[in-house]
């Protein structure tokens, strides 16, 4: 297993939240894994220390589990033209699983989407500051998002706001 990272996991272990996963027992599975044989190869990412044609010469068959590291770009964010931060929800919960400054202020989040990931961001935006108010703005209606229903109703539990069955069409900052 090559991982651009320097523990096995990639995205399980950077996006993921711990209030959300048990990642001394995925620490565990991978150990697991090494045990039976598995060979870890650290700081090792696709296009830079891997070329795809070189390890496809190199075995008899290659598997890519590639994270979604790179986020969509919604066009309406750059309606904000710098007056309040965006920040992707991938590299916000790998910034606040590390401990590390996430580029949220303290204030109010609108977090745009549905899926996990959304409301992972949502859930940790809130437990970083829990007086805070913050939305989750969705396309689909509530009972058809993309994210666990048991995530949902965490996050209902936890103060966060959904917003489904919405668009986001002007996004302005009172900043």
């Amino acid at each position: 297993v090559f991982e651009r990272r320097h523990e096995p996991g990639g995205m399980v272990i950077a996006a993921i939240p711990g209030f959300r996963m048990d990642k001394q027992g995925f620490r565990f599975e991978a150990q697991q894994l090494e045990a039976m044989g598995a060979h870890f190869y650290f700081g090792k990412s696709l296009g830079s220390e891997l070329i795809l044609s070189e390890v496809a010469a190199q075995w008899d068959a290659v598997v890519l589990a590639l994270g979604q590291w790179r986020p969509a770009s919604l066009p309406v964010l750059q309606q904000l033209n710098g007056k309040a931060p965006s920040v992707d929800a991938v590299h916000f919960l790998e910034r606040f699983n590390e401990g590390l400054e996430t580029g949220i202020p303290d204030g109010d989040v609108l977090i745009v989407g549905g899926g996990n990931s959304a409301i992972d961001a949502a859930r940790a935006a809130k437990k970083m500051v829990p007086s805070r108010r913050v939305v989750v703005s969705c396309l689909e209606r509530e009972e058809e998002m993309p994210a666990f229903a048991e995530e949902i109703a965490h996050a209902h539990n936890e103060g966060v706001e959904i917003c489904a069955d919405s668009t986001l069409v002007r996004c302005e900052s009172n900043a």
